[in-house]
């Protein structure tokens, strides 16, 4: 069965473990939205490989490697022009003719895979797709055909082992320019460090919109592999033009631009849709994947239980969507989908399944209440009905929509993404912003406050000057002394987090007289350390709002995280320096 998604959501590595463990044949297609590479599958195994430069490929891989020599390969290459329909694969050619070794062949072979599946690893956004259906692949990629009965089976494990050191290799290296993160600002360190605030740059935040990853950026348009026009054609091939065409345009008005992205968060909760039909696979994924979540579509249960244990293992509830019986294809049943739905369940109980179902069967529909499914969605046998097909779609997008962002409103789902968000900083200025934008889901108003020698320096604002919505914005001039007796120097000199109703006089003098006293006086400061060392504290209230839920306790963990994310970036330029 085929299966889609992206690799920001499933890696590379995990991608192929997965066909591994399945034993899938089939054409692994990857795309960055420029470039292409492909990957072949028999049973599971890798036996060729296509790279995205046209300039690696298997013949001058061989001549490189001095299997052949270039005159060798222009000459065999001349042959299969002349043969015409009967021309053979490259390599078949060239073992017939007797250019090369069967042993060479394969170590180029091998090479080539090597090198594909190197190039994948340097993308970081993407989509996949395995066809499982390319059994007759091109001489691009095709090399030992049936004829010569000879099986290219090469270990997954171990060629995916050799594929991460050349990796590595390259990244020490400096050879793979995409997908290399640099420090653009690293932090000098001594043996003796002093954590003063310009050491740690906290005093250049203004400069940090562009470096700092927002949590809820867009999720960029990756155009599909195949002309949009062109898969409906193919897929609604009982449709006239004039119907394929409103439905092209439908599916176009969910484009990835910050106006119709209404979800925009490319780390937020995943869908699943167990299904057969690849008008329902296509036009959910176009859709959903350009709203910004996260979409993983297949016909296959081994895939259904691997990737919903991927989004539950990730802090998300993934929403997960069981086709109708009688659009499953030929042997579904209604016993079959409800066993295969309950085996879900029960393997899964956290995932939110939806059931799809004809509204010609009521008791399907029933018996899916009683299971415990979150709801079933009405579904026609047969999509005779242009109106109705887009009806149909736009309600499961608003359905999707709506499920997501309640999920999103979580704290423990917010708590998981903020927490790998700091995992990929290193930088004082940019932990301090990520702390802000968490504390302020759960406040109206939070400012980002630098120790000083003597005081507090407001630096980074949200919800002061501009709507919270905004985020991050320069803070108003504020400095704070740190009076003995002020909450705020408890917060600084003991490293614990307040969080209560005060009358503190520097609370009010110099604080309140500048953003406005809030609706209830009770505030957070929550310390964010390095060392040992309270370094700044955000500050946080429920501005003209009522008081509501939080939760204290996830603050002072995700404060906690940063404040050992900054002390390991630390420790490393330290001993960077030290050993040079």
């Amino acid at each position: 069965m085929s299966f889609s998604g992206d690799l920001e959501h499933l890696p590379i590595v995990d991608v192929i473990q997965l066909i591994h463990s399945t034993q899938k044949t089939g054409t692994l297609r990857i795309t960055n939205g420029r470039s292409e590479c492909q990957l072949v599958f028999e049973k599971g195994y890798i036996v060729s490989a296509n790279h995205a430069n046209n300039n690696v490929r298997i013949g001058n891989i061989l001549v490189k490697n001095g299997a052949i020599t270039e005159a060798q390969l222009e000459q065999t290459l001349a042959v299969q022009s002349a043969a015409g329909d009967r021309r053979q694969p490259l390599i078949a050619a060239l073992i017939e003719g007797g250019s090369i070794k069967k042993e060479d062949a394969f170590k180029g072979l091998e090479s080539l895979i090597h090198l594909t599946i190197v190039q994948i690893l340097s993308w970081h956004k993407g989509t996949f797709i395995l066809d499982v259906e390319s059994g007759n692949i091109g001489d691009n990629y095709r090399y030992f055909p049936e004829q010569l009965h000879e099986d290219f089976l090469l270990g997954t494990q171990g060629v995916l082992m050799d594929a991460l050191r050349i990796f590595d290799e390259k990244m020490r290296d400096g050879e793979l320019e995409d997908g290399v993160w640099a420090d653009e600002d690293p932090v000098a360190t001594e043996t003796d460090l002093d954590l003063s605030a310009e050491l740690l740059g906290l005093d250049e935040l203004d400069k940090l919109e562009r470096a700092i990853p927002q949590v809820y950026a867009g999720l960029r348009d990756h155009p599909p592999l195949d002309s949009q026009r062109e898969r409906l054609r193919k897929l609604l091939t009982t449709a006239t033009d004039e119907e394929r065409e409103c439905f092209d345009r439908f599916l176009k008005t969910f484009t990835a631009s910050s106006k119709n992205n209404v979800h925009g968060n490319e780390d937020a909760g995943g869908i699943v849709l167990f299904s057969h039909d690849e008008l329902l696979k296509f036009a959910v994924t176009t859709i959903l994947k350009q709203l910004g979540f996260q979409v993983f579509a297949t016909g296959d249960t081994t895939d259904l239980e691997f990737m919903t244990g991927q989004y539950l293992s990730r802090g998300f509830i993934p929403l997960v969507f069981f086709d109708s019986p009688v659009r499953c294809g030929d042997g579904a049943s209604e016993a079959s989908v409800t066993e295969q739905r309950r085996h879900l369940q029960n393997t899964h109980p956290q995932a939110a399944i939806v059931q799809l179902a004809s509204p010609t069967t009521p008791e399907f529909s029933l018996q899916a209440y009683r299971d415990g499914v979150l709801a079933v969605m009405p579904r026609r046998d047969q999509d005779v009905d242009i109106d109705a097909t887009i009806a149909f779609y736009r309600t499961l997008q608003e359905f999707s929509t709506h499920f997501i962002e309640r999920q999103e409103q979580q704290p423990f789902a917010r708590f998981s993404r903020y927490c790998d968000q700091l995992e990929k900083l290193s930088l004082a200025p940019e932990l301090s912003a990520a702390l802000l934008s968490f504390v302020s889901e759960m406040f109206q108003r939070g400012l980002t406050l630098i120790v000083a020698k003597n005081e507090l320096i407001a630096e980074r604002g949200i919800g002061i000057n501009t709507p919270r919505e905004d985020g991050p914005t320069h803070a108003p001039k504020i400095k704070l002394p740190l009076a003995e007796d002020s909450i705020f120097r408890q917060a600084v000199t003991t490293g614990k987090t307040f969080y209560a109703e005060s009358n503190d006089a520097i609370l009010k003098e110099y604080l309140f007289s500048v953003i406005g006293t809030p609706r209830t006086e009770r505030v957070l400061l929550l310390p964010f350390k390095s060392r040992g060392r309270v370094i700044a504290l955000i500050y946080a209230d429920f501005g003209e709002n009522a008081p509501t839920a939080t939760h204290i306790g996830l603050l002072k963990t995700l404060a906690d995280h940063a404040g050992l994310v900054l002390d390991e970036a630390l420790f490393r330029k330290q001993l960077e320096k030290m050993t040079h």
